[in-house]
């Protein structure tokens, strides 16, 4: 009679498994060819990734910019802190008609609008990171709300009225609000938004050129409108330049992009508080004198 073989030798029966019991989990594959599903697949996933290594590409978000594009932020906010004092002395005492008052309260808030988004720029919010370095996104945030009052503060000054000053305001305002998408975008989605944006654009240069020129010619705010306007449009072309080289942009030269940016912004933001300041005052002046500026609007 042939011996068995020892006990240690033998293969032990699989245990019993209850009917539609599921078997043994090995490389996240059940037998039956099924995956796990649920917060359990999802977190084998996570074990099984290797760490990330220096050609990880994956870009973790930092609370806070680098310390050279904190100092410029701070270099920025500085300057508009100077800014809105020197635009808000210069509206001072602006009385008269609603309209110089208008222009007067949005002359100070233009600068303290960016000012303070440069704050939390300097803090670390309203800024993301990419590959190609640092995006200050809330300057383009600070645009949606600052250029809709510079543009329609334009054609109150121009003497327009309501259907021509609601339109430049939100023209610009759509401007502002799809550079800021084309910010944020990346790849295709850039490029798209950023075409958006250009048409935008050319549509607010033909009403602030054509139509809103057209009303403040013969006025006697003609000389104030054509100042600002021209200052205003200059520093619109200016501005696809720098986005197109800094990392909002294509990062053609990232590095003196964001001084450039800071420079720009202030530069703008105060020279137009300023214009827009003297502009009340002298609209002031012409209500205490009796001179009134007389425009139509393009909606007849």
């Amino acid at each position: 009679m042939p011996s068995e073989p020892p006990e240690a030798g033998r293969r032990r029966p699989s245990p019993a498994r209850a009917p539609g019991a599921a078997g043994p989990v090995r490389g996240g594959v059940t037998p039956s060819g099924a995956r796990p599903s649920g917060a359990c697949h999802r977190f084998r996933t996570l074990l099984s990734r290797p760490p990330s290594g220096p050609g990880d590409r994956t870009v973790i978000p930092r609370r806070h910019p680098p310390a050279d594009v904190s100092l410029a932020l701070w270099v920025g906010v500085a300057g508009f802190a100077l800014g809105t004092a020197a635009v808000g002395y210069r509206a001072r005492s602006v009385d008269g008609s609603d309209r110089a008052r208008a222009l007067a309260v949005v002359a100070v808030f233009v600068p303290l609008s960016i000012g303070t988004w440069y704050v939390a720029m300097a803090l670390g919010a309203a800024v993301s990171r990419s590959p190609a370095g640092v995006v200050h996104w809330g300057r383009f945030a600070d645009g949606v709300i600052t250029l809709p009052l510079v543009c329609g503060s334009l054609a109150a000054l121009a003497g327009a009225g309501r259907v021509t000053v609601g339109t430049t305001a939100a023209v610009a305002g759509y401007t502002m609000a799809t550079t800021l998408a084309a910010t944020l975008a990346t790849g295709t989605g850039k490029v798209v938004w950023l075409g958006v944006s250009v048409g935008g654009f050319l549509a607010l240069l033909w009403l602030l050129l054509g139509p809103v020129g057209r009303i403040a010619s013969g006025t006697a705010a003609a000389g104030r409108f054509v100042r600002t306007r021209n200052f205003v449009v200059a520093a619109m072309c200016a501005y696809p330049v720098v986005w197109a080289l800094g990392p909002e942009g294509f990062a053609l030269a990232p590095g003196p992009a964001v001084p450039a940016g800071v420079a720009l912004d202030l530069a703008f933001k105060t020279g137009v508080g300023l214009l827009l300041a003297s502009a009340a005052r002298g609209l002031a002046r012409d209500s205490d004198t009796g001179t009134h500026a007389t425009g139509r609007s393009c909606s007849g």
